[in-house]
């Protein structure tokens, strides 16, 4: 029925059986709608417009708003983005962090069923291996910030400053050459708070031992990674995950972890070095 319409009558029609009630309607002038969304009248045949209305009209943006607009979100993106970054960061160090620390759990483990011996300075069976039975999942020896190809991103202390004291000189070359049987009592570390026993490696790096007689600086200086956790560009003001031998892991911030006081240290010699400046850290 149209819109508007209204049946205001019926006429009655005789259809050759009888006299039966036939609607049939009739329509007044009503109002409606019209598509253009105005007021319409109806009952004339078609839809008019009354006079002085006006037909809406759309308003479009002109340059200058729109560059307005675009100016406005590309300075929202550049102090936005910067905050993103440092957010995703930081969970990606988090994450690392519980990587090490569950490493340190599988070292303690399998020092309870070692009489308290680390695994030993070997190749090529490295400590992963060893290790492996307790952790139990390869994807913990990768950190989320290092890169993609990296099958490892960790390093374990090779307590060879406490072998050099404690071996004889032709006992301490069968050691270097990745050949005596025992690791570390980690009872005998006399600061298991304050000794590392696990830490990042840079990328790259095929060393598994953190040792100070390799290399010519020492891996300290030589293969340690001071700052994958970095607030980039400034590379001095980043950090690094570490694990410590009393089963505890923490951040430590650029070079903490061998100046002023060498973490990886045992003995007085190595520990207690001339501290090493900043500048001379890689």
């Amino acid at each position: 029925m149209p819109a508007g319409g209204a049946i205001v009558g019926q006429t009655f029609l005789s259809a050759g059986l009888g006299n039966f009630p036939v609607a049939r309607p009739r329509f007044r002038r009503g109002t409606g709608t019209t598509r253009e969304g105005g007021p319409a009248v109806f009952g004339t045949g078609k839809c008019r417009q009354p006079a002085g209305w006006k037909a809406r009209t759309t308003h479009a943006f002109t340059l200058i708003e729109l560059l307005v607009v675009i100016s406005i979100i590309g300075i929202l993106s550049a102090l936005l983005l910067p905050t993103l970054s440092r957010a995703k960061e930081k969970g990606r160090s988090i994450s690392c962090l519980s990587n090490i620390r569950q490493l340190e759990m599988a070292l303690q483990m399998y020092a309870g069923d070692h009489e308290d011996h680390a695994p030993p300075r070997s190749f090529p069976t490295l400590w992963t291996s060893r290790l492996y039975p307790y952790f139990g999942d390869m994807t913990l020896l990768h950190c989320p910030s290092d890169d993609h190809d990296s099958r490892r991103s960790y390093i374990i202390n090779g307590w060879n400053d406490y072998f050099e004291r404690m071996l004889s000189a032709d006992e301490f070359e069968e050691f270097k050459r990745f050949q005596w049987p025992q690791g570390m009592k980690l009872s005998a570390v006399p600061l298991p708070t304050e000794t590392i026993t696990f830490g990042e490696k840079q990328t790259g790096s095929p060393h598994a031992y953190m040792d100070f007689v390799q290399g010519v600086k020492g891996n300290d200086l030589e293969e340690l990674e001071h700052a994958r956790h970095s607030a980039r560009p400034n590379r001095r003001a980043g950090s690094s995950n570490f694990a410590f031998t009393d089963g505890s892991a923490r951040s430590l911030g650029f070079g903490k972890s061998i100046t002023p006081v060498n973490l990886w240290a045992i003995t007085d010699k190595w520990r207690n070095a001339p501290p090493v400046p900043l500048e001379n850290i890689p």
